[in-house]
């Protein structure tokens, strides 16, 4: 409650001024609360689309046929990345080294790899520079996925995809490029339209979009709420000459936190 002002003197200007503090600190809480039960709406969002369902009901599946037919080192390969990957989820709203991170995208694309068998190879280029720098943890693997969607899935043809982290004038910098079929100009610009959307809008949805791109309006929301609106993804795209992925974040260097358990 506001302090009564009984007075118009000296004491009564400071009465009406400490007021008006109280008022603003009081606004400024409740927006501060405001932010932080977005944030939590928008990281719990971010999760339940960080692994597509039929990603987990395939590699199931092709583990089973390949125990079937007796390939059990390959069985027990694809397990161990499926394990690492799944341990990996457990620091979802954690930032992670980014050699760590890097790992998860060498488990899951090695597991896409046997899946799709000849017609998927992958290359990951991490440079000494960054590997103990720090990232948000989960935010390169719905790239990846795109990239394995929309590059490999749809054609028969022979696709790579290649992901690069390196530094590069006091920043961090993720390039996910694919060679598959691309996008239209159309279907370009609507992507960019919804990734320029900002993080405000908390009731947006989180499920793959027309254009099938799965998560990258949640991973830009989560770059933007945590490192600053000035960073986020920049894809550019032509068609039957695939897709590329930027993602821009600050520096962050900070020391290492307690290890989450294995998931058993």
């Amino acid at each position: 409650e506001d302090i009564e002002v009984i007075s118009d003197n000296e004491i009564g200007s400071l009465t009406r001024s400490f007021n008006v503090m109280t008022h603003r600190i009081r606004e400024l809480m409740e927006q501060n609360v405001k932010e932080q039960e977005q944030k939590r709406k928008i990281e719990l969002k971010a999760l339940q689309s960080q692994i597509n369902p039929h990603f987990l009901y395939n590699t199931l599946n092709m583990i089973s046929m390949q125990i079937q037919v007796g390939r059990l080192e390959q069985a027990v390969d694809n397990i161990e990345k499926l394990h690492r990957l799944l341990r990996g989820m457990a620091k979802w709203d954690r930032e992670v080294l980014v050699e760590d991170e890097f790992a998860i995208l060498d488990a899951y694309l090695g597991i896409q790899s046997s899946r799709f068998e000849q017609r998927l190879s992958y290359e990951l280029k991490l440079d000494d520079s960054l590997k103990k720098q720090y990232i948000l943890a989960f935010i390169l693997q719905p790239l990846v996925e795109n990239a394995v969607i929309h590059g490999c899935e749809t054609q028969r043809r022979r696709t790579k995809i290649t992901v690069e982290g390196f530094l590069k004038e006091g920043r961090c910098y993720f390039v996910v490029s694919d060679d598959g079929k691309g996008m239209t100009e159309e279907q370009l610009k609507a992507l960019r339209e919804k990734l320029g959307r900002t993080a405000e809008n908390e009731n947006q949805s989180v499920s793959p979009g027309a254009d099938g791109h799965i998560g990258l309006e949640n991973v830009n929301k989560r770059i933007q709420i945590h490192y600053g609106s000035c960073y986020g993804i920049r894809i550019s795209s032509q068609p039957d000459a695939g897709t590329t992925c930027r993602v821009e974040l600050p520096l962050l260097e900070k020391e290492c936190e307690q290890d989450v358990p294995s998931i058993t």
